[in-house]
């Protein structure tokens, strides 16, 4: 069970990590090549909005996000069902 354990928990960290990294080196270049296409007053206008709409959907999820994710990664398969339905 302890290995099991282990195991799942690094491929999912690695998973994760990946899919940060990545993410992180896309906005990186997409970011590179809009502040030299853009005007000043364009570019803060896209800023802007970008940071409203990631506000926008942190208030909206509620936080139920990071909720989900710790009560699936239990070991009780009832205790899962019973969050992932009403959360969706």
């Amino acid at each position: 069970m302890d290995q099991l354990f282990k195991r799942n928990f690094l491929k999912g960290s690695t998973a994760a990590t990946i899919g940060t990294v990545s993410t992180m080196v896309f906005h990186f270049g997409s970011l590179m090549l809009l502040t030299r296409y853009l005007s000043k007053d364009e570019f803060g206008n896209l800023c802007f909005n970008t940071c409203y709409c990631l506000f926008v959907s942190i208030i909206g999820g509620f936080g139920l996000e990071y909720t989900l994710v710790k009560f699936i990664s239990t070991d009780k398969e009832e205790e899962q069902k019973s969050v992932l339905v009403p959360i969706l």
